[in-house]
């Protein structure tokens, strides 16, 4: 199984959060492939600063290409599938559903506004 996750469920993830559902868990440590979309990566970074952990989040950015961990880069089909979404979500919500739509894939999420737009989601 391939997913896509968001910025709360990677940092919670990779600190063992026990806000993390287990079935939430369990899909990223049976996945195949997690995807990040680069949004993602921005905001967990800009997390780890506030939160004091930057150091190990750039540790974790370095592992990335060894890991199940795969980066999405935002390409021009995937701004055009935003642009195409009618959506009111924030930006980098947005993009996140977007990207999975793009993949046809499910989207690791606690995340309410996004379950609301888009079927495909863990927790």
């Amino acid at each position: 199984m391939k997913v896509i996750i968001d910025t709360h469920t990677l940092v919670w993830f990779l600190f063992a959060d026990e806000r993390l559902s287990r079935k939430a868990r369990e899909s990223l440590l049976a996945a195949e492939i997690v995807f990040l979309p680069t949004i993602v990566l921005l905001e967990a970074f800009h997390v780890s600063r506030k939160l004091n952990f930057e150091k190990e989040f750039r540790a974790f950015l370095s592992d990335v290409p060894s890991l199940k961990f795969k980066t999405l880069s935002l390409d021009v089909g995937l701004v055009q599938n935003y642009v195409n979404f009618d959506h009111d979500l924030e930006i980098h919500d947005g993009i996140i559903v977007s990207s999975a739509k793009f993949l046809g894939l499910p989207i690791v999420t606690k995340d309410k506004a996004i379950s609301t737009v888009y079927q495909k989601v863990i927790w």
